[in-house]
C-alpha cells in the first residue's frame, strides 16, 4: 500500500512513518514540499504520488498560538484540512484526519464517545470541528480520528518535559482538576495500521483507557522512573496563566471499537512504562 502522511516530522507524524515504513511505501513531504495551505500544490502532491491511502497528521498543535493568532489557525488547521480533503475526494482516496479531544467543551464528566455533540471552548478545538466537517463534506472515504494528550519519546511534550526536570530533581508542578486520556503516539500509530486496512469508515476515539490529570500523569511518570512522588505538587488550572481556556474533562471512549469488539488500546499506564523506558 502506498501511504502519503502529512506532518511526518510531528510529535505523532514520526510514529506514523516509522509505524508504517514496516510493510508499505510511504511518502511524507516537508512544509517546503507540500505547503497544505496551498491548494494547488496539495493536489499535485497527491497526484504525483498516487496514494491508497492519505494520513493527514499536518497541523499547528499550539493551543494558546491559536488562540492569540485565528486566522492561521483556522488557515492551517481548518482550510489545510479542506485542501487534503478535496484533493482526495476527487481522487477517490481514502483520508484518515487527525483530531483532538478539545473538539468537546468539557461539561460532562463520563468519557466522551464519537456520538457525542462537539462544542469547543478555544479556536484550536473550534479549526478542528471545521477541518472534520470539511473532511465529511469533501471526502466520502474518510476516518476521523480523535485522541487525546500524546505522548513519546521524542518531540515536545508533556512527559518528556517532566521526566527531564523530574531526574534533575525538581519540583513538577500539574494541574490537577482538568482530565483527559493521555495516549502514547506509538500506540496510536499502531491502531491507525490496523483501521485503515479495512474500509469501515467514520468517527474513531482511539486513545489509551485511562482518566488523568496532568498532576496524576506526573505521579505516574514519577512511579515508572522510580522516582519519589512528592517531587509532583498539584496546582489548580486557574492558577496558570494560559492564553487559551481548556476544558476541564475531555476523557475519550474507544466507542466505536468496543461496539465492533476491537478495542486494541492497552492502558496508559503500560504505554508510559514503554515510553519511559526508552528514556
Amino acid at each position: 500500500m502506498r501511504v502519503l502522511i502529512t506532518g511526518g516530522s510531528g510529535l505523532l507524524g514520526r510514529a506514523l512513518v516509522g509505524v508504517f515504513s514496516r510493510d508499505h511505501s510511504i511518502a511524507s513531504p516537508a512544509h517546503a514540499e507540500m505547503d497544505i495551505t496551498d491548494p494547488r500544490r496539495v493536489r499535485e502532491v497527491i497526484e504525483e504520488f498516487q496514494p491508497d491511502r492519505v494520513i493527514h497528521a499536518a497541523a499547528t498543535p499550539d493551543v494558546d498560538r491559536c488562540e492569540q493568532d485565528p486566522d492561521a489557525a483556522y488557515r492551517v488547521n481548518a482550510l489545510g484540512a479542506q485542501h487534503v480533503a478535496l484533493a482526495c475526494g476527487e481522487g477517490d482516496i481514502p483520508l484518515v484526519f487527525i483530531s483532538t479531544d478539545y473538539v468537546f467543551d468539557g461539561a460532562q464528566r463520563i468519557p466522551y464517545t464519537e456520538f457525542d455533540e462537539t462544542r469547543a471552548l478555544n479556536i484550536y478545538g473550534r479549526a478542528k470541528i471545521a477541518a472534520e466537517n470539511a473532511v465529511r463534506t469533501f471526502c466520502r472515504k474518510h476516518y476521523i480520528i480523535r485522541s487525546a494528550w500524546l505522548f513519546a519519546p521524542w518531540g515536545k511534550n508533556f512527559v518528556m518535559d517532566t521526566l527531564a526536570r523530574l531526574r534533575r530533581g525538581d519540583t513538577v508542578r500539574a494541574v490537577s482538576d482538568q482530565y483527559s486520556s493521555p495516549t502514547s503516539a506509538i500506540d496510536l500509530a499502531e491502531a491507525i495500521v490496523r483501521l485503515v486496512a479495512q474500509s469501515d469508515y467514520g468517527v474513531y476515539h482511539l486513545a489509551n483507557p485511562g482518566i488523568l490529570s496532568r498532576y496524576e500523569m506526573a505521579q505516574a511518570i514519577c512511579r515508572a522512573a522510580r522516582l519519589d512522588e512528592s517531587l509532583a505538587q498539584p496546582v489548580n488550572a486557574a492558577e496558570v496563566k494560559r492564553f487559551a481556556p481548556r476544558p476541564a474533562f475531555t476523557a475519550l471512549r474507544n466507542y466505536r471499537l468496543e461496539l465492533i469488539g476491537q478495542d486494541f488500546m492497552r492502558p496508559f499506564e503500560k504505554a508510559l512504562t514503554d515510553c519511559v523506558a526508552q528514556l
